[in-house]
């Protein structure tokens, strides 16, 4: 079950992989260190190459008595 659960992760790390100077939003997998899986959206924002990037994120873990985590 761990094998399969590295292996989801980290194709979700290689797709969400790309280069781009535009605002962009993804959805992914979220693993954390407690052993909790969850799911995951994030916003990021830059117009320009080599600036800054500001970001804002959500992830809905499963099964926590906390759920959710920013």
């Amino acid at each position: 079950m761990k094998k399969i659960a590295l292996s989801l992760l980290g194709a979700s790390m290689i797709a969400s992989s790309t280069v781009t100077a535009d605002p962009a939003a993804f959805i992914g997998v979220a693993y954390g260190f407690g052993g909790n899986f969850g799911l995951t959206a994030k916003v990021l924002s830059s117009d320009e190459e080599d600036t800054g990037v500001a970001a804002l994120g959500a992830t809905y873990y499963f099964g926590t008595p906390t759920p959710w985590g920013g």
